[in-house]
């Protein structure tokens, strides 16, 4: 044992062990590395999973299948006026939705970086804004789209962009915004 309290500081002595119990040290070491991997994994997992089940959800489900029925049927509309609204709103809702979800996760992971040890905002809250703000762009479609009739029983999906404001100009915007 050495005899710190009669040693100088140009000794050539190792460096003292720390106060406290010096048993074990190598098992408590091992519980806290287990300990924070799996709180790190397990965290991660739940966090993300909840992120990238709404991104999902909103890319693949929406977005894709969308497009599968837009390609499939071209501009023909076999449905009623109130469909077609809903749908052209729904389509636009699905390439807006991603965005949000994704500003959803960086303000989540900012809030994480920034304050750590406090209590961090519900996940759920940031999905629920997320799906409500991709509302607001989409729902200027069900007044800019309708159904239009070109002959017996054959029917086209519209916008005005075509029908009245034939500017372009207006079909900007209406992009832009979105």
């Amino acid at each position: 044992m050495l005899d710190y309290e009669n040693a100088s500081a140009n000794d050539s002595y190792p460096s003292p062990t720390p106060p406290g119990h010096p048993y074990q040290k190598w098992l408590r070491i091992g519980v806290i590395i287990v300990i924070y991997v799996v709180s790190l994994v397990g965290n991660t997992s739940v966090c993300m999973w909840m992120f990238i089940l709404h991104l999902t959800c909103a890319d693949t489900w929406f977005t894709m299948l969308s497009q599968i029925v837009f390609e499939s049927i071209g501009t023909v509309w076999l449905l009623d006026e109130a469909s077609c609204r809903i749908f052209k709103m729904l389509q636009n809702f699905s390439i807006v939705s991603p965005t949000y979800v994704v500003t959803s996760i960086a303000i989540d992971r900012a809030f994480a970086i920034a304050r750590p040890l406090s209590r961090p905002p519900s996940v759920n809250r940031f999905l629920i804004v997320a799906w409500l703000c991709s509302l607001i762009p989409s729902i200027p479609s069900l007044f800019l789209f309708h159904r239009r009739q070109e002959g017996v029983n054959t029917y086209f999906w519209s916008s005005i962009f075509h029908d009245i404001l034939s500017k372009t100009i207006y079909r900007q915007v209406y992009m832009l915004f979105i």
